[in-house]
């Protein structure tokens, strides 16, 4: 993990934990310019992470594949209210957007020396005969994604 560049540190910023000037987000930033900067027509935009391959490639069942491809990317709309510590989202799929829904909550409680995380998950895919195939793996997915991301912080947290 070392070795891998990304803009997560901002989520410590979002929860309070950081300042958006604290001089360790100054260095990152600049440390995210460097490396995950693109000059493009449109103008400038960053990789999600070095080696970045943009998509997923999950072990999912056949009618998820036939459906969707061996890839699966999507596109992820997030809002953060500080006042309520909710992050809710929307995901949208490139294939079959139109026949899927994706929309969820992440909400953290500060317990004082520890946080609690609540994390909904709301997954309506229109697609007759394979939508609750698809609904299923959309929520395990999602769920697994969110608890690697949340035992990666305890690990990282803990070793200071």
């Amino acid at each position: 993990a070392k070795d891998i560049v990304d803009a997560g540190f901002l989520e410590l910023v979002r929860y309070g934990i950081l300042r958006p000037g604290d001089p360790l987000i100054e260095d990152s930033l600049r440390v995210v310019d460097a490396v995950l900067k693109v000059d493009a027509p449109a103008g400038p935009c960053w990789r999600r992470y070095n080696h970045d391959g943009y998509g997923q490639r999950p072990d999912a069942p056949g009618p998820v594949k036939k459906l969707f491809g061996e890839e699966i990317i999507t596109t992820e709309v997030a809002t953060f209210d500080p006042a309520t510590g909710t992050s809710t989202f929307t995901l949208t799929p490139g294939t079959m957007a139109d026949k899927t829904q994706i929309t969820g909550s992440i909400h953290i409680e500060d317990h004082g020396s520890t946080c609690e995380q609540t994390f909904e998950l709301d997954a309506r895919v229109k697609i007759f005969g394979a939508g609750p195939i698809v609904e299923r793996f959309i929520e395990r997915q999602a769920r697994d994604t969110q608890g690697k991301a949340v035992e990666f912080m305890r690990r990282e947290l803990a070793a200071g």
